[in-house]
């Protein structure tokens, strides 16, 4: 099972469940992989967030599995805080073991999610207060 927290315009933490064997080894390591499906422009961006698409689309392509960090399993870290994601992309997850047989088969696919905009998050937030201070007072 794989969950995504924390969503914001800088990324997101990714977190899984423990498995202890794959095939009756050990696991030793696990592999994190996302998928990056580009989306149409949805409103108007800023610089920045363009320049963030414009090196995203550079550094990673888009409609391909990659794998994007791996954790040794001995570390018992389960979840990872992934950057650089932009807000014109929706990003789906994978995770994969590995112990001495070689690597597993992928997990089943995340949701997908889509970080939201700088501006979109700070009127999330302004509106989360908002809330807070209402069922308080």
């Amino acid at each position: 099972e794989i969950n995504i927290e924390d969503l914001n315009p800088n990324g997101c933490k990714v977190s899984w469940s423990k498995v202890h064997e794959e095939h009756g080894a050990k696991v030793r390591k696990y592999h994190v992989y996302w998928y990056r499906s580009p989306v149409v422009c949805e409103g108007i961006m800023t610089k920045r967030e363009r320049d963030a698409v414009k090196q995203a689309n550079e550094a990673f392509p888009p409609n391909v599995w990659v794998k994007c960090v791996s954790v040794d399993a001995a570390d018992d870290v389960r979840t990872i805080v992934l950057k650089n994601l932009n807000s014109m992309n929706r990003y789906h997850f994978k995770i994969t073991s590995e112990n001495d047989a070689g690597e597993s088969k992928m997990s089943e696919m995340s949701e997908a999610v889509k970080p939201p905009t700088r501006m979109q998050y700070i009127l999330m937030k302004r509106e989360m207060k908002r809330k807070k201070k209402k069922e308080e007072g």
